[in-house]
Protein backbone atom coordinates (compact mmCIF):
# COMPACT_ATOMS: atom_id res chain seq x y z
CA UNK A 1 0.00 0.00 0.00
CA UNK A 2 1.03 3.33 -0.92
CA UNK A 3 0.42 6.32 1.21
CA UNK A 4 0.99 9.73 0.03
CA UNK A 5 2.70 12.10 2.74
CA UNK A 6 3.09 15.04 0.73
CA UNK A 7 1.98 17.78 2.28
CA UNK A 8 0.16 19.26 -0.39
CA UNK A 9 -1.80 16.39 -1.34
CA UNK A 10 -2.64 15.80 2.53
CA UNK A 11 -3.64 19.23 2.90
CA UNK A 12 -6.23 18.48 -0.19
CA UNK A 13 -7.18 15.71 1.32
CA UNK A 14 -7.82 17.34 4.41
CA UNK A 15 -9.96 19.99 2.93
CA UNK A 16 -12.18 17.32 0.76
CA UNK A 17 -12.74 15.64 4.03
CA UNK A 18 -13.87 18.49 5.96
CA UNK A 19 -15.76 20.10 3.16
CA UNK A 20 -18.03 16.97 2.86
CA UNK A 21 -18.47 16.91 6.63
CA UNK A 22 -19.63 20.16 6.55
CA UNK A 23 -22.20 19.32 3.65
CA UNK A 24 -23.21 16.53 5.32
CA UNK A 25 -24.14 17.57 8.49
CA UNK A 26 -25.09 21.18 8.22
CA UNK A 27 -27.33 20.43 4.68
CA UNK A 28 -28.29 16.54 4.38
CA UNK A 29 -28.78 15.88 7.96
CA UNK A 30 -30.93 18.90 8.33
CA UNK A 31 -32.87 18.67 5.44
CA UNK A 32 -33.58 14.38 6.42
CA UNK A 33 -34.33 15.70 10.15
CA UNK A 34 -36.77 17.98 8.95
CA UNK A 35 -38.32 15.57 6.53
CA UNK A 36 -38.58 13.32 9.35
CA UNK A 37 -40.22 15.62 12.08
CA UNK A 38 -42.39 17.08 8.93
CA UNK A 39 -43.45 13.19 8.49
CA UNK A 40 -44.06 13.23 12.54
CA UNK A 41 -45.89 15.87 12.59
CA UNK A 42 -49.02 14.55 9.70
CA UNK A 43 -49.11 10.93 11.55
CA UNK A 44 -51.17 9.80 13.92
CA UNK A 45 -50.16 6.53 14.71
CA UNK A 46 -48.09 6.27 17.64
CA UNK A 47 -46.23 3.31 16.67
CA UNK A 48 -44.89 5.25 13.69
CA UNK A 49 -44.20 8.80 15.63
CA UNK A 50 -42.02 6.48 17.88
CA UNK A 51 -40.19 5.08 15.50
CA UNK A 52 -39.46 8.37 13.48
CA UNK A 53 -37.94 9.71 17.03
CA UNK A 54 -36.05 7.02 17.29
CA UNK A 55 -34.35 7.63 13.66
CA UNK A 56 -34.65 11.52 13.87
CA UNK A 57 -32.13 10.85 17.49
CA UNK A 58 -30.04 8.65 15.03
CA UNK A 59 -30.01 11.69 13.00
CA UNK A 60 -28.75 13.78 15.30
CA UNK A 61 -26.09 12.03 17.17
CA UNK A 62 -24.81 10.90 13.91
CA UNK A 63 -24.59 14.23 13.36
CA UNK A 64 -22.71 15.29 16.28
CA UNK A 65 -20.48 11.96 16.50
CA UNK A 66 -19.28 12.36 12.65
CA UNK A 67 -18.61 16.02 13.56
CA UNK A 68 -16.68 15.54 16.60
CA UNK A 69 -14.89 12.81 14.94
CA UNK A 70 -14.05 15.00 11.50
CA UNK A 71 -12.79 17.74 13.63
CA UNK A 72 -10.61 15.60 15.39
CA UNK A 73 -9.05 14.16 12.16
CA UNK A 74 -8.59 17.76 10.46
CA UNK A 75 -7.13 18.86 13.54
CA UNK A 76 -4.61 15.44 13.88
CA UNK A 77 -4.12 15.98 9.61
CA UNK A 78 -3.13 19.78 9.85
CA UNK A 79 -0.68 18.66 12.86
CA UNK A 80 1.00 16.06 10.58
CA UNK A 81 1.16 18.30 7.52
CA UNK A 82 3.30 20.48 10.11
CA UNK A 83 5.07 17.82 11.32
CA UNK A 84 6.51 16.73 7.84
CA UNK A 85 7.13 20.34 6.79
CA UNK A 86 9.51 20.46 9.61
CA UNK A 87 10.53 17.16 8.84
CA UNK A 88 11.05 17.93 5.23
CA UNK A 89 12.95 21.42 6.06
CA UNK A 90 15.18 19.38 8.03
CA UNK A 91 16.32 16.99 5.49
CA UNK A 92 17.06 19.91 3.02
CA UNK A 93 18.93 21.41 5.09
CA UNK A 94 21.29 18.13 6.11
CA UNK A 95 21.19 17.58 2.60
CA UNK A 96 22.27 21.09 1.62
CA UNK A 97 25.15 20.87 3.82
CA UNK A 98 26.64 17.94 2.71
CA UNK A 99 26.48 18.79 -0.51
CA UNK A 100 28.34 21.98 0.61
CA UNK A 101 30.90 19.90 2.04
CA UNK A 102 31.45 17.61 -0.56
CA UNK A 103 32.27 20.83 -2.65
CA UNK A 104 34.36 22.24 -0.39
CA UNK A 105 36.00 18.77 -0.17
CA UNK A 106 36.23 18.72 -3.89
CA UNK A 107 37.89 22.23 -4.28
CA UNK A 108 40.73 21.20 -1.73
CA UNK A 109 41.37 17.91 -3.65
CA UNK A 110 41.08 19.59 -7.29
CA UNK A 111 43.73 22.89 -5.56
CA UNK A 112 45.88 20.08 -4.35
CA UNK A 113 46.24 22.06 -0.97
CA UNK A 114 44.33 18.37 1.10
CA UNK A 115 44.43 18.43 4.44
CA UNK A 116 45.35 14.88 5.34
CA UNK A 117 43.93 15.07 8.69
CA UNK A 118 40.18 16.13 7.21
CA UNK A 119 40.89 13.42 4.55
CA UNK A 120 41.29 11.07 7.43
CA UNK A 121 37.84 12.10 9.35
CA UNK A 122 35.96 12.30 6.35
CA UNK A 123 37.18 8.50 5.48
CA UNK A 124 36.39 7.25 8.81
CA UNK A 125 33.07 9.26 8.73
CA UNK A 126 32.13 7.29 5.54
CA UNK A 127 33.36 4.09 7.20
CA UNK A 128 31.26 4.45 9.84
CA UNK A 129 34.37 5.23 12.48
Amino acid sequence: MYVNLDPETLRGINSSISNNNDTLTQSYYPQIRELLLSLNRNIQTQQLNNLLNTCINVIDETSVTLGNNVRNLTEFLNGQIVSYNDIIDGLVNNIRKSVNDMQALAEEVSASSVDRARLGTVYNWINGG
